[in-house]
């Protein structure tokens, strides 16, 4: 589905997240892991337009399929999400910080025909929070 995704999505950004600091969080309970991956969706698609797709691409990334043609477009996104860096969500009474990283890479036509995932991680900007 995400290859299918990708190859009709040309000459567009793909913007990925994932959870920073996902094995704490799961060492106070995979239900709370569970709550931070819901957590992380709900605040990319808080931004989304309808015309972009969410995928889960592992244990706790997120990619992104945008319309945005131009990088000032996908790093303004980004940014607006990792605005929320920090914000917490609860569990059991207790509230935990969530922080999350972003990179993000063209999708070209050449990219989509050949390897995908290799062309465009090669490509790829980081932006946001760094674990220590």
């Amino acid at each position: 589905m995400l290859l299918d995704a990708i190859h009709k999505a040309k000459d567009c950004y793909i913007i990925c997240f994932d959870v920073a600091g996902m094995i704490k969080i799961n060492e106070i309970s995979k239900e709370a892991g569970d709550l931070a991956l819901m957590e992380t969706v709900q605040r990319i698609h808080a931004h989304a337009a309808a015309n972009m797709q969410i995928f889960r691409i592992g244990r706790d990334e997120f990619a992104l399929i945008t319309p945005y043609q131009n990088i000032s477009e996908a790093e303004a996104f980004a940014a607006e999400i990792l605005k929320h860096n920090g914000d917490t969500f609860f569990y059991k009474g207790q509230s935990i910080a969530l922080y999350l990283r972003s990179w993000y890479g063209k999708n070209t036509l050449t990219e989509a025909v050949q390897n995908p995932a290799k062309e465009l991680q090669q490509k790829i900007k980081y932006q946001g929070f760094t674990e220590v």
